[in-house]
């Protein structure tokens, strides 16, 4: 019976994905199709403030998956512009990872930062199409997998099981959801030699392009001219930054954060 009890508190403890105070990532204990609907109907508990996404982490034997949510226009829009960049590690001295980008970048419209054009504020999002867009972003960039699939962009119709779910509402809400198998990067399915596997990942939401400013207006200052704040914000994550703290714009900024990740391993 005491056995018995341990087990459920240990279930109950670990369904919840958390970070605990040794900064390891304890992945929830995926139980639903991620794939199919939305299957948090409570604020997600993980977030991290450099890239405005809220985050969870969950698996089962066969499948680490990925939920993301952002309810921040600028980091949606470098998002459907860049796209998110996920890094997994599958050893401590990096000869064996896998990197996943969805949305894959589209050139065409990143260069058109390079015009100087206002991008992609809240209402300029409004305008997307987003059916349209969905149908030109049907593939997802992989590299480091295990074969066949190796170095490739392959369709999101794919025979491999990697599934991508990505969807935003008119109020710039992003629902991001992947389901990535353990046997296109790591091993064929999670055993009880797993349960202190530690994979580090890395979440990147890249930065637009910066606009190329007029030889006239490099003198001036506001959002479109040369006053550019000389702060940076906190965290340590970003990279690139090219402007301050006062609010003006993260579009030309990248930000990331790392994670220490552990699967939840099913006795």
């Amino acid at each position: 019976m005491n056995k018995i009890f341990f087990f459920f508190i240990l279930n109950s403890f670990l369904c919840i994905g958390f970070i605990s105070c040794s900064g390891i990532y304890q992945c929830s204990m995926q139980r639903t199709d991620f794939s199919k609907g939305d299957p948090y109907l409570k604020p997600i508990k993980s977030y991290n403030e450099d890239t405005k996404l809220e985050y969870e982490l969950s698996n089962d034997y066969k499948n680490l998956f990925f939920y993301f949510r952002t309810t921040n226009s600028e980091t949606l829009s470098k998002i459907l512009l860049m796209g998110l960049h996920i890094n997994i590690e599958t050893s401590e001295n990096k000869s064996n990872e896998i990197n996943i980008t969805y949305p894959i970048p589209d050139d065409d419209i990143a260069n058109q930062s390079s015009t100087g054009k206002k991008l992609m504020g809240s209402q300029e999002l409004k305008s997307i199409n987003k059916n349209q867009f969905l149908l030109q972003h049907n593939e997802i960039m992989l590299k480091g997998c295990k074969p066949p699939i190796g170095d490739n962009s392959i369709s999101l119709k794919n025979k491999y099981g990697i599934k991508v779910n990505f969807d935003w509402d008119s109020t710039n809400t992003l629902i991001y959801k992947l389901v990535l198998p353990f046997r296109t990067f790591y091993k064929d399915s999670l055993t009880l030699s797993d349960s202190s596997k530690v994979f580090n990942v890395l979440v990147k939401v890249n930065a637009i392009p910066k606009p190329e400013e007029p030889l006239n207006s490099k003198k001036s200052g506001g959002l479109n001219g040369g006053g550019h704040g000389s702060g940076s914000r906190g965290g340590g994550t970003n990279e690139n930054n090219t402007e301050g703290s006062d609010g003006k714009t993260t579009l030309y900024e990248s930000a990331s954060f790392k994670l220490k990740v552990k699967c939840f391993i099913f006795y």
